[in-house]
């Protein structure tokens, strides 16, 4: 086993039998329940699997059924492995409100059920990079930018960065016509 930021890869060696009619493969979880997640005939020649249907700081194992023609079969269960990741998922209640009586964008967005040790914003004009604009605390979850020129568009993404030194995706793009 072993994972990136999204995906634990499962890879295995296939029986040498010729006997073997089918394989089965069961995510199996801390409680030790298993859930089927693939099943394939032996003529196929898979020998290995990603599993991105997971879920941070859990811990997997995996079992691999092989089954003959006369229904006899072995199974063989890998060791527990914790998944965990830098990179989590990004923050996806982003938005904002243009004011036209203050001339500014406000930006909102809701904490990740996470522990969040600050956020940072990036923001782009038109045509430019992003850059990394601001840094707030985590108790901020509202930001009004009043840096702007009428007539441009401006570009933000937001990010939290956590305690534990991971850091969540950029959220989507915002886009506003000011």
């Amino acid at each position: 086993l072993s994972h990136n930021d999204s995906t634990l890869q499962i890879k295995w060696i296939n029986s040498s039998s010729k006997d073997v009619f089918k394989y089965e493969l069961y995510r199996v979880n801390k409680n030790k329940q298993a859930q089927k997640i693939k099943e394939w005939l032996a003529k196929d020649t898979t020998s290995d699997y990603n599993d991105t249907d997971i879920e941070y700081d859990n811990f997997y194992s995996y079992k691999i059924v092989v089954t003959d023609h006369s229904n006899n079969f072995s199974e063989n269960i890998s060791g527990l492995h914790f998944y965990s990741s830098r990179v989590r998922k990004a923050i996806s209640n982003f938005s904002y409100t243009l004011n036209k009586e203050t001339k500014t964008i406000i930006l909102e967005w809701q904490a990740p059920s996470i522990d969040v040790y600050t956020y940072t914003l990036y923001k782009a004009k038109k045509g430019s990079e992003f850059i990394s604009y601001k840094t707030f605390k985590t108790n901020t979850l509202k930001f009004e930018d009043k840096d702007l020129n009428i007539g441009n568009t401006y570009s933000y993404k937001i990010k939290a960065n956590l305690n534990s030194g991971a850091e969540t995706r950029l959220s989507k793009e915002l886009n506003v016509e000011f």
